[in-house]
Formats: structure tokens, C-alpha cells, sequence
């Protein structure tokens, strides 16, 4: 319902840009209906919103389980636990967040035995983290493990024939194949990770959300994920046009530019007008 008086506001403003409703009393009525339609579009968000929380606690017990069980030590830091969210996006971020955590333990922190060789405190840290950001959130799942070797991930990529071996590659770009659909750079297959399943998973479900992911990785160091998630699915902000006297909603996050298409511009063609560029 919010949605479709979002909607038909933002028809009426039109009307009134276009000079349909021109007066000074129309004008001050729709001032006030778009304060209201505001009011309540802010109402209809804040009761779907809550907090991290719960995601996090859910996210921490993966990690002791999978630990306990591959008799890892792992220290848990979570920062952020009050930032909320749509209660949808919360929802939906409980399985690619399960997926990182158990990849994490399984394949990035290393036993106590390597750590001990390297020189690393024989307990890993792992850090769970929520904040707002530009208008949405960004979680961090970090930890201090072996992270991802850049010519290993490339090497298997060349191997499944899923990129071009010629085609030249910086070491960041190489990390980030791990996204690529059918990669996966796990030797053994365990209950813990994922069953093989590559990161792509991961990454099309925050695509879905209109979020994106982000890895940073330093080899022996460790690896940290970023995922950017709008704050709410409810609502979204949206150009409203009409094609054929039927109106259509672009989101906002779609478009790329808005030009104002003047009559000078637009030429006739065999196929209909078009704008000349």
C-alpha cells in the first residue's frame, strides 16, 4: 500500500511539474501530501528494521562449532550489533554469512601447529562487524588466516577454462575470480565449508539483494570480505515513466543518467523517433 501512494504521488507531482495542476492551492495540497506520504513511508521502513544481533549470534556459533570441532582456538570480536536492518535483508544474509564463517575456519584459519611455525598467536581472530555507510550497511567478516593466494585462485580458473589464460590479470583482480560461478579452490571437500561450493554463491545472493561484495586478502595475513546492503527492500526509491500510456518504475540505483529529451532533438525514423547523441 505505501508503495503504490509512493507511486500515484509521484504521478501527481508530475502532473503539477507539467502544468496540469497550477495553482497555488493545488500546489500547497500536494506539499502536504507528499509530506504525509513521506511520514508514512518512514513509519512502514522503521517497523521492518532490527538489529544485527541476532544475525551476528547466529554467525558466532557457526564459528565455535566449526572450531571445536577442527580444534582450532579462534577469538570473536563483534562490533555493530545495534545497527539494524530490513528484517528481509537480516533474513536472507543468514546463509551467505553462515557460508563465510564456515569457509573462514575451515580454510582460513590454520591450525595451531602452523600458526605456532609462522610465528602467529595460536589463537585466530575473526571479526564480525556492521556499520552504516552512504546511506546503507556494510558488514565485515575478517579474519587473521592464511589468506587466499592470488596465482592459486588464477591457476584453477585457467584450469576449468573459465578465463582466458592469456588475458593479463593484477594480483587483486586474481583474488576476486573467487567469485567466479564453478570456482572452487578447496582441496577437500567437508560438511564445515560449504560441501565445495564456491564463493560465487555467496555473491550472487548479496547481487539479488542490490548489494555487492567486496575481498581484500594479503597471503599469510588474512582475508577480509565487505558486504554493502541497502538498509531496506520494502520501499525503493524509483523514476516513474510512461511508454505507450503505460507507467513503469526504474529504480534509482538502475539508472545511470536522466536527460530531458527536448522536441528539437528528436528525430523521426523508419522505426518510430529516436534522440540523436
Amino acid at each position: 500500500m505505501v508503495g503504490e501512494i509512493s507511486l500515484q504521488q509521484s504521478l501527481l507531482e508530475r502532473a503539477s511539474r507539467d502544468g496540469h495542476l497550477d495553482s497555488p492551492r493545488t500546489r500547497s495540497l500536494i506539499d502536504l501530501k507528499t509530506k504525509l506520504t513521506q511520514d508514512l513511508r518512514d513509519t512502514a521502513v522503521s517497523l521492518r528494521m532490527i538489529p544485527v544481533e541476532g544475525l551476528f549470534q547466529k554467525v558466532e556459533r557457526v564459528v565455535r562449532e566449526v572450531a571445536e570441532r577442527q580444534g582450532k582456538h579462534i577469538q570473536i570480536t563483534r562490533r555493530g550489533d545495534d545497527v539494524t536492518l530490513d528484517k528481509l535483508v537480516v533474513e536472507r544474509m543468514l546463509d551467505p554469512m553462515v557460508h563465510l564463517a564456515r569457509n573462514g575456519v575451515d580454510h582460513g584459519i590454520e591450525t595451531i601447529e602452523v600458526r605456532q611455525e609462522t610465528g602467529k598467536p595460536l589463537a585466530g581472530t575473526i571479526l564480525i562487524r556492521a556499520e552504516n555507510r552512504s546511506g546503507g550497511v556494510v558488514i565485515t567478516f575478517e579474519d587473521d588466516g592464511r589468506g587466499i593466494d592470488p596465482e592459486r585462485v588464477y591457476a584453477k580458473a585457467v584450469e576449468k577454462k573459465l578465463i582466458d589464460p592469456n588475458e593479463p590479470m593484477s594480483p587483486m583482480a586474481k583474488v576476486n575470480l573467487i567469485f567466479t560461478p564453478g570456482l572452487s579452490t578447496a582441496e577437500r571437500v567437508t560438511d564445515m565449508s560449504g560441501r565445495g561450493v564456491g564463493m560465487d554463491v555467496v555473491a550472487d545472493a548479496v547481487n539479488r539483494m542490490g548489494g555487492r561484495v567486496e575481498v581484500t586478502s594479503r597471503l599469510g595475513q588474512g582475508t577480509r570480505f565487505q558486504i554493502h546492503l541497502p538498509t531496506n527492500l520494502s520501499i525503493v526509491d524509483a523514476l516513474v515513466v510512461k511508454v505507450d500510456g503505460c507507467n513503469y518504475a526504474v529504480p534509482n540505483q538502475d539508472l545511470a543518467e536522466v536527460v530531458d529529451l527536448q522536441s528539437a532533438t528528436i528525430q523521426s525514423v523508419e522505426a518510430g523517433r529516436s534522440r540523436a547523441f
